[in-house]
């Protein structure tokens, strides 16, 4: 199963586990981009260049990480701002469309910390897995109780590390309705415990491709 990032779960790893002191998460984060488990679209990117310029350049430093917009993906994009005109708003959910885009044109699941909203909101209220239903697309939340489920996340200063207890096997995503609602309940551990770090190569796989 392969991933793309919304860019709220790097600003919520970064102030939740920084990574002086939480090295090992954010070593397991770069093996499993290196192992081409995980993506982040480029527009997504670009958002992290209007804040944390130490998050940015650590995502751009690791080969493979940040997709380029293709054609499909951007005709996706027209799609859904037809569909939803009100829903980007100036830099309000502007890179949204686009990670929806991408998942949908590479087939991996987005990893959002939005929350889905009731039937009949609005567009400018709608929320990345309400689009994305839309195309058949699968989101899952990243941080639980604990921050991933199966894991034990603690600080590197106290010496310990973090391990997967289980891993949890997930549906290819579909457009179906029964698959969804299994991929919304359904605890997942996102590949990224006990992943040895490979020689520092900087291999240009992606989840991308």
């Amino acid at each position: 199963m392969k991933y793309t990032l919304d860019t709220n779960i790097l600003i919520n790893m970064e102030r939740r586990y920084p990574r002086e002191f939480f090295s090992s998460l954010w070593d397991s984060i770069e093996a499993a981009v290196l192992n081409a488990d995980i993506c982040m679209c480029e527009i997504a990117q670009k958002e992290l260049d209007l804040g944390d310029d130490d998050l940015s350049a650590w995502v751009k430093g690791i080969p493979g990480f940040v997709c380029k917009s293709t054609d499909e993906e951007l005709a996706t994009v027209a799609e859904i701002s037809e569909a939803h005109p009100e829903w980007v708003q100036g830099r309000k959910n502007y890179a949204d469309p686009f990670v929806i885009a991408h998942a949908k044109a590479v087939n991996v699941i987005i990893v959002t910390e939005e929350g889905r909203k009731g039937p009949n909101t609005e567009d400018k209220n709608q929320k990345i897995p309400n689009i994305a239903d839309e195309h058949g697309v699968a989101c899952i939340k990243f941080f639980r109780s604990p921050p991933l489920a199966g894991m034990e996340v603690l600080s590197d200063r106290h010496q310990t590390s973090y391990t997967a207890s289980s891993w949890t096997s997930a549906m290819t995503p579909a457009s179906t309705s029964a698959t969804r609602t299994a991929l919304r309940s359904t605890p997942i551990c996102l590949p990224m415990a006990r992943i040895d770090m490979p020689p520092r190569d900087r291999r240009t796989a992606s989840a991308c491709s």
